[in-house]
């Protein structure tokens, strides 16, 4: 005849212990609904940057231009320090952003160019004050 062995089932092993971390699993919970919000935050925020239109540069254009006409060398050397920020705004813009995508980078670039361009004039500009 054979016997059946009885399973004892209050014997516990290393692996059944139960090891979970209940202030991880609140944790867990109550994170889950802040990253929901957070992505949807991220997303309005990246929505709205591309909605507001950006102001209009047109005051340092003004000035070079009435510079240039008027040639006077105080706004000629105003519009070059303006010219100036501007190239450093946008290195950070094209460049030195933690994130910065493929197009923004290409605009940024093309702009970058431009406002080298601008300050070759502009400095030919001054020289020839």
């Amino acid at each position: 005849m054979s016997q059946t062995k009885s399973v004892n089932t209050r014997i516990t092993d290393e692996n059944s212990i139960v090891r979970s971390s209940i202030p991880l699993q609140v944790l867990c919970h109550i994170h889950r609904p802040i990253i929901f919000l957070w992505f949807v935050a991220e997303i309005l925020i990246f929505v709205w940057k591309g909605l507001i239109g950006w102001p209009l540069d047109w005051t340092i254009y003004e000035l070079i231009i009435y510079a240039n006409l008027t040639e006077q060398l105080f706004h000629i050397l105003c519009g070059f320090l303006l010219t100036l920020i501007s190239i450093i705004s946008l290195l950070y813009w094209t460049i030195w952003q933690w994130l910065v995508l493929k197009l923004e980078f290409v605009l940024g670039c093309s702009q970058l160019g431009f406002c080298l361009f601008e300050l070759i004039l502009v400095i030919t500009a001054f020289m020839s004050f």
